[in-house]
């Protein structure tokens, strides 16, 4: 009897954490408040109380409740996590983040969490070198892997893309974006393009993500690259049309499909496709060729040549505006007069936002350049309507 006794009491206080714990996650918010007044050295409640906080839209106060548990244990990576998930800005959830995986250096989700941040947020370098440190941690991690693969593949390091993308599709049967990027690699960055398995490689990512528009154009698109007769034009442009159903807003899908269209001599289909894709990107010179090519099936050889003339003067926008852009980052930034010029040529086509960006890096490294601050302030006043669209107007 003593020792069942013993045993009772041994199995009560071995579980007491376990129920303390279930107990938080179903408590209300006034009994989590009063827990925080009552111990605000423990982590937990405050931890829960964001969560009660975030469930009833207060973002902030949520927030404040994360940063308080992750502040009370450096090494709890759901508080971190939930801090930066609920940052009001991208430069505080990434130092959050930044903070939590330089105290944590042997936590693989902490450095696979910084790597998901940095690559939606474009950080490039820093999405590879966190989920290098991730696979390191944990080598069958296949989203380390797609992230890493990914994260190379814009920086143009294709050995390493290929070789993390592979990776990744060997761990995990599911995983769609990462067969997308090998199959683009294979296509259309190896110095002999796969296409075969490039093919296969979109057609699995299909199926795995039917109801993923950008699968399906990535297929279309590489369809398209291989075609060489009607029939093959008439699959890519299938593929195409179901992604444009799926996502209207794509202008890059509506000139896949235009480029399609063109190659089947289908030149109505072909132009208004392509005119969906001007309203969108009324720079892309790209746009302005294949409608070219359709005016010309149609016989309408004004608007041809409109279009020829108009590819050509948006091809001298886009070499002068890599021309300048090559030259101010070659000066290490300090070329700001370049910078100046390649801002003011963004602004006169209608590229508003990427002016602002190349006004303020300018401003950033010679504060002293009034005109630049001037020309700025006069851009941003103007309302949206009044500014140029790139069609000349």
């Amino acid at each position: 009897m003593l020792l069942a006794a013993l045993t009772a009491v041994a199995a009560y206080l071995w579980t007491a954490p376990r129920r303390a714990e279930e107990a938080l996650k179903r408590a209300p918010e006034h009994v989590l408040r009063t827990r925080t007044e009552q111990d605000p050295g423990d982590p937990r409640p405050f931890y829960y109380l964001g969560l009660r906080l975030q469930e009833a839209g207060d973002r902030e106060a949520a927030h404040q409740a994360f940063l308080r548990a992750a502040a009370l244990d450096a090494s709890d990576e759901a508080g971190w996590l939930a801090a930066a998930a609920t940052a009001s800005a991208p430069e505080e959830a990434f130092r959050i983040l930044s903070l939590f995986a330089s105290q944590n250096p042997g936590s693989a989700a902490g450095h696979l969490a910084l790597a998901r941040f940095c690559l939606g947020d474009g950080r490039q370098q820093a999405a590879f070198d966190a989920a290098s440190a991730a696979v390191r941690l944990d080598p069958r991690s296949a989203e380390g892997w797609r992230i890493r693969g990914l994260a190379a593949l814009a920086q143009r390091h294709t050995p390493d893309a290929e070789s993390s993308l592979r990776r990744a599709v060997a761990l995990d049967a599911g995983d769609w974006q990462a067969r997308v990027g090998l199959a683009g690699i294979l296509l259309f960055m190896s110095p002999e393009p796969k296409s075969e398995e490039a093919l296969s490689l979109y057609r699995e990512a299909v199926r795995l993500a039917p109801d993923q528009p950008s699968a399906r154009r990535a297929l279309g698109e590489a369809l398209l690259t291989v075609a060489a007769g009607p029939a093959e034009f008439e699959a890519a442009g299938e593929t195409l049309a179901r992604a444009a159903e799926m996502e209207p807003d794509d202008p890059r899908v509506f000139l896949l499909l235009g480029q399609a269209y063109n190659g089947q001599r289908r030149w109505k289909d072909a132009r208004d496709a392509l005119l969906r894709a001007r309203r969108r990107t009324p720079l892309d010179q790209n746009v302005a060729f294949e409608l070219a090519r359709a005016y010309e099936g149609l016989g309408d050889r004004k608007a041809a040549a409109r279009e020829a003339e108009r590819r050509k003067t948006l091809k001298a926008y886009a070499d002068e505006k890599f021309r300048l852009m090559t030259i101010a980052n070659e000066e290490a930034g300090n070329d700001q007069q370049a910078r100046l010029k390649l801002a003011r040529l963004c602004a006169a086509h209608g590229e508003t936002a990427e002016a602002v960006s190349h006004y303020r890096q300018a401003l950033a490294h010679a504060p002293g350049l009034q005109a630049a601050r001037r020309e700025l302030a006069a851009l941003e006043a103007r309302p949206a309507d009044a500014r140029p669209d790139g069609n000349g107007r």
